[in-house]
């Protein structure tokens, strides 16, 4: 099994899938005998950016984890919608 870092490929190839399909990325992987061949992790989408730039401050992230621990399994949508509720909760404190 390939590893890349602490990562299996498969792992790796799992990842970039599941953030290009929410255009979080421009990655692709090139497929050959139904295996990833080449792993093309491409570039940061503005939506990308935008995802990050919600979940990047400690404190927002650490209320984001606090209210996805109670959701058994969850997708990128998901974690999008809790950060930006979170930060929309936080400027609404102070406005």
């Amino acid at each position: 099994m390939h590893k890349h870092g602490d990562y299996s490929r498969d792992e790796v190839v799992n990842v970039i899938e599941q953030l290009s399909k929410n255009n979080l990325i421009t990655g692709n992987i090139l497929w050959g005998s139904n295996k990833p061949v080449k792993i093309f992790p491409g570039q940061l989408t503005m939506d990308g950016q935008d995802f990050l730039n919600k979940i990047r401050d400690n404190n927002a992230w650490k209320k984001i984890k606090k209210c996805l621990y109670t959701i058994p399994n969850f997708s990128l949508k998901i974690l999008e919608n809790v950060a930006a509720r979170t930060i929309s909760n936080e400027i609404h404190r102070y406005y």
